[in-house]
């Protein structure tokens, strides 16, 4: 079945997509792949990429830790790119205020050089994979 079939009957269902992959609940065992059984919400991680459940490595775990904090910083960058959008050519004080703790300019310009930073890293340890 195609993934959009999947989403497609998940939405006119009401309930989420992963729910029809896997509907046991939370912690009742079920087969992921042959011959290798997983808490259901273990697999509902997985599927969705939270999470390793196969040939669990240093490295395949900080790079999903590395993913999240990419996402993170994506989401804060967005944010702040958008408060400082909502303030037009408001100076940078007002601005401030809608943002408490050090400038937005500054952390918006720490969040782009974290993202890089973790990028930079990413693509390091899947190079090294490939």
């Amino acid at each position: 079945m195609p993934v959009t079939d999947l989403v497609v009957i998940s939405a006119a269902l009401n309930v989420p997509p992963a729910l029809l992959l896997y509907p046991a609940q939370p912690d009742d065992m079920i087969e992921y792949l042959p011959a290798q059984e997983l808490r259901s919400i273990d697999a509902v991680q997985a599927f969705a990429g939270e999470r390793t459940v196969i040939n669990e490595t240093r490295e395949s775990i900080a790079l999903l830790r590395l993913a999240r904090r990419w996402r993170a910083l994506v989401a804060d960058i967005a944010a702040l790119e958008h408060a400082q959008a909502l303030a037009g050519d408001a100076d940078d004080e007002m601005i401030d205020s809608l943002l408490p703790g050090q400038s937005y300019r500054k952390r918006l310009e720490t969040a782009r050089e974290e993202r890089d930073e973790v990028r930079a890293a990413i693509t390091k340890l899947t190079a090294a994979d490939a």
